[in-house]
């Protein structure tokens, strides 16, 4: 009999203090504690980590060696541990080609009910196709082929193949057939043909050889029932004299315009294959294209000024510019802004005119005639010819996404594209919200005939079990054409969640990571009865949460603390929810309210408006938003409600504008912006316009600081350089001469050779997610021997970057500029992190405050605005309160702060709220509710109102 209990004995991964914990099976579990108390160290890093090595473990030796040796976690014993699955807050995909509908696996569905009973359409007339008979394909042959035209019928016998083709050739030889094609490569079967094993190929054979004339009908009627029998319906007529050919089927044809369509199949309707992706951009829907507001940087200056950085120092380009405008005559000290039409055209996309200028250089000095190819053609050549890495990355700062010209950014090719549903094309399918999605599939039936409802039955109760759990967690104003990329964290994890709660397991351990982050506080409870039915499927749920709802749901609640860092690693409380109130953590005082997050705000008048007008972005209807300056502004609102699209798209490129001209504000109607918005522009306190205000502007996102083992708090804010220069000048590394170098891990010279100073080598796991093992050379130390013999008080390199930012902030008290850096990381949370913690190990709420305090170790300006996206992710009641008094302390420097929050303790300590909505997707994108907090509690207009009004009481009644 399985065990009931999971039992854990003797746990010191990171800081865990050999603890041990006794966990009933079956039950929602939560595990809370301040952050950095060890809570991921025990759900994540010890009990997810052992069961995936077990499972690796159980696996054949044969299998195994593939997947390399897992590092078992630091612990004494686990008990009755079932296969984990773990749901972590990371963004699902860097890949461009991965949507909604692939992650969900729903698409996949769609596409198997269009091929099975999809009605193609004619993409050119629009008219349905339909099969064509043998006698038919007869008749057009003979009556629009040219006399004495000598073509060939081929039969496309395989479309795409892996391997030799040994087996088929030798069937085709058998038969009787002599010529064969592969891959557009005409053989003779007679030949020695050997092709690559490794790749697909293309076969078709080379049925008969005419020569048109009015005696070959009979002779044509037998080849085209040969070739059309041997590919199932289809055959190619090749005209050999004109190198053309025409593809016939047997079924799908437009009688109308002449065009045959090839059998439907699910890769059709695919993106990743040859058979469904648009030929051009190959199913991305893009293309990178050089965006000329992006190369002219400084409008308003000319460009001896620097008006376009591109070409500042690139002798022979400014001189062609130059060149141009002279031609054209035009002086080069006029402001770009204000350069012709014309000839801004010739600078970007060339000219014919042969230009003369003189040119210097260290073997030419003279006069040089030429024309000039353009300077935007000229980078999007360089771009397309580069074999680096590095300079496709420079160029592509030049480009933005400029939709594919012929699919119209759909990604599938267009006689795909021509194929309905209940007169719907996948595309416009995929482009539903969630919600209307599922009412669509629930009411398909009714328009199908009784064969196509046989045929797609499975299929329909399939897609409407996904889409309706993609509901119930909070995320109907989705659509399945989304790009993976542009999901937050808790989007992406609350996806990967509806998938498990569709594959309807039991006996597993699910471990979340904070799913309630990005959710308002409405949707919470779904979330929490989605977590509820994982259990009672007979699942054990552990939760890593520091919501209070959330907290309040679990069977059993898990503190750790006391602290963070060094100070934690110890299990504080261990049981019901209700037990909790009597003991004394931090967790317990602020759940129960004896201590609440709080900042006193004294009252400040804001020295004007940050005004944005004819905000459309994504569902944004056309508004005009004021954001105060000098002030902190949250913007909330249910999920997809348009707070992301208001100022991480919206406003932030708007600002990027108008800030990007440095001596001068840049008139944005000169540059035309990825996102849609009429205009931004600064106003007074009394509402007058005003063009004289100095920008800085700093996003502070939940993106990664780095995607290598290599990159890491330290190297990010700074503080790296500072330990390598003190490391240079120990006793032992003057006296062996090594320079600040030696101790980079991302040059040779100090760095063990083996892992390139990663510490860890990274093991495609193939069918699971990818893992990092310890380097067996350096032992995870990054350096090599010699290297880690210099120290610097009592410890090396290695042991400095494995000490965390609490213990560094004692350990470099004497040398000020680390110390201060040390501290602001402290400010913002985040004490208890490794100096050389991985990047990649990271939350994106952690990777948020290292940013944070990177800005906070410079100096404070008036007039920066900051502008952070949901800056409570991983964060407790307590490290709230420090995130606040951070928030406060730049608020009183005269910064402008900009939040997109749904932690209540955050917005009921801000100047200034913004409510969107009213709902998510398509209903929302409107403004519900501007003012401050007291006002938008009595207001009672739109969800946060109501949430805000009653944490506002609570906080009243517990004074």
């Amino acid at each position: 009999m399985a065990s009931e209990k999971l039992i854990i004995k003797g746990a010191g991964e990171h800081n865990l203090k050999h603890v041990s914990l006794e966990l009933e099976k079956n039950k929602l579990i939560v595990f809370t504690g301040i952050s950095g108390s060890g809570k991921s160290s025990m759900a994540f890093d010890t009990i997810y980590t052992e069961g995936q090595r077990r499972y690796v473990e159980s696996l054949s030796n044969y299998t195994k060696q593939f997947l390399g040796v897992m590092k078992k976690p630091k612990i004494d014993s686990i008990e009755g541990l079932s296969p984990a699955i773990s749901i972590e807050q990371k963004t699902s995909s860097s890949n461009p080609r991965s949507t909604v509908g692939t992650v969900t696996e729903i698409f996949d569905f769609i596409r198997m009910m269009f091929a099975r009973i999809g009605h193609q359409y004619c993409y050119s007339c629009g008219e349905h196709v339909t099969s064509r008979s043998v006698d038919e394909i007869i008749d057009d042959v003979m009556k629009n082929m040219k006399e004495n035209t000598k073509f060939s019928v081929i039969s496309p016998y395989i479309q795409r193949q892996k391997g030799n083709l040994k087996n088929s050739l030798d069937f085709l030889k058998a038969e009787g057939y002599v010529r064969v094609m592969i891959d557009d490569t005409e053989f003779m079967l007679d030949d020695e043909i050997s092709v690559d094993e490794k790749k697909f190929h293309k076969l078709f054979v080379v049925v008969d050889r005419l020569k048109k004339n009015d005696e070959i009908k009979s002779r044509l009627a037998e080849s085209i029932e040969t070739a059309l029998k041997l590919s199932q319906g289809n055959l190619i007529i090749r005209d050999l004299d004109a190198n053309s050919e025409v593809l016939y089927s047997e079924k799908n044809y437009c009688q109308k315009c002449n065009i045959s369509y090839p059998d439907l199949s699910p890769n059709s309707f695919s993106f990743n294959t040859p058979a469904g992706m648009c030929p051009d951009c190959h199913g991305l829907g893009f293309f990178k294209r050089v965006d000329i507001n992006k190369l002219v940087k400084y409008p308003k200056r000319n460009i001896s000024e620097g008006a376009i950085p591109f070409v500042v120092g690139q002798n022979i380009e400014f001189k062609k510019i130059k060149g141009i405008m002279e031609a054209y005559g035009v002086d080069p000290k006029t402001p770009f802004n204000q350069i012709p039409d014309e000839v801004v055209k010739a600078i970007m996309y060339g000219t014919k005119k042969q230009l003369s200028m003189t040119y210097t250089s260290k073997t030419f000095n003279g006069t040089l005639t030429t024309s000039y190819e353009g300077l935007a053609n000229m980078i999007q050549r360089r771009y397309a010819e580069t074999s680096s890495n590095m300079a496709r990355t420079y160029y592509e700062v030049f480009m933005t996404d400029a939709e594919c010209s012929s699919c119209g950014g759909k990604r599938l090719r267009r006689e795909s594209l021509g194929v309905r549903v209940n007169g719907l094309t996948i595309n416009e399918i995929t482009m539903l919200e969630i919600d209307k999605l599922l009412k669509f599939v629930k009411e398909l039936p009714k328009s199908l005939t009784e064969k196509e409802n046989f045929i797609v039955k499975e299929l329909l109760k399939e897609m409407q079990e996904r889409l309706g759990f993609l509901v119930n967690v909070g995320l109907k104003y989705l659509t399945l054409d989304r790009n993976a990329r542009s999901l937050s964290g808790g989007e992406s994890q609350r996806i990967r969640l509806a998938s498990q709660i569709a594959s309807g397991l039991t006996g597993v351990i699910y471990v979340l990571d904070e799913p309630s982050i990005g959710l308002h506080q409405k949707d919470n409870q779904r979330l929490l009865e989605n977590l509820i039915q994982l259990k009672k499927k007979g699942n054990t749920v552990i939760v890593v949460e520091h919501d209070r709802e959330t907290i309040e749901s679990g069977d059993t609640v898990v503190d750790f603390g006391r602290e963070a860092g060094i100070y934690g690693g110890e299990i504080v409380y261990t049981g019901t929810f209700k037990g909790l109130e009597k003991a004394k953590t931090h967790t317990s005082d602020y759940v129960f309210r004896r201590e609440s997050v709080h900042i006193d705000l004294d009252p400040v008048e804001s020295s004007g408006n940050i005004v944005i007008t004819g905000c459309k972005t994504n569902n944004l209807k056309n508004i005009t938003v004021k954001f105060p300056m000098n002030k902190i502004t949250v913007v909330t609102g249910v999920s997809g409600a348009g707070k992301s699209s208001l100022v991480m798209d919206s406003l932030f490129n708007a600002l990027k504008t108008l800030a990007s001209n440095k001596e001068e504000l840049k008139d944005a109607t000169n540059l035309k912006s990825d996102y849609e918005y009429k205009d931004i522009y600064l106003e007074d306190k009394l509402g007058l316009r005003y063009e004289d205000h100095d920008i800085r502007l700093i996003k502070i996102d939940q993106s990664p600081i780095g995607r290598t083992p290599r990159s890491n708090p330290v190297t990010y804010i700074g503080a790296f350089d500072h330990i390598r220069d003190m490391m240079a000048k120990t006793k032992l590394a003057r006296m062996r001469g090594y320079t600040k170098s030696r101790f980079s891990f991302n040059v040779k010279g100090g760095r063990c050779e083996k892992c390139e100073g990663s510490g860890v080598i990274k093991i495609e796991m193939h069918f699971l997610a990818d893992v990092y093992v310890e380097c067996d050379v350096c032992k995870g130390k990054r350096y090599n021997s010699e290297t880690l013999e210099a120290t610097f008080k009592d410890k090396n390199i290695n042991e400095i970057l494995d000490m965390d930012v609490q213990e560094a902030y004692k350990y470099f008290e004497n040398i000020p500029v680390l110390k201060n850096k040390m501290q602001t990381l402290m400010q913002v949370g985040m004490g208890y992190i490794k100096l050389g913690q991985p990047s990649t190990t990271l939350s994106g709420g952690e990777a948020q405050r290292i940013k944070l305090s990177k800005e906070l170790s410079r100096s404070k300006k008036a007039g920066t605005v900051y502008i952070l996206d949901e800056p409570t992710t991983g964060l407790h009641f307590l490290d709230i309160q420090h995130l606040l008094n951070v928030l406060k302390e730049l608020r009183d420097a005269g910064s402008t702060v900009i939040i997109i929050e749904h932690n209540l303790d955050v917005i009921v300590n801000c100047d200034h709220v913004i409510d969107m909505g009213p709902e998510g997707g398509p209903t929302g994108g409107k403004i519900v509710f501007e003012g401050t907090i007291p006002e938008l509690a009595r207001s009672g207009k739109g969800y946060t109102s109501i949430e805000v009004k009653k944490e506002l009481e609570h906080r009243k009644k517990n004074k």
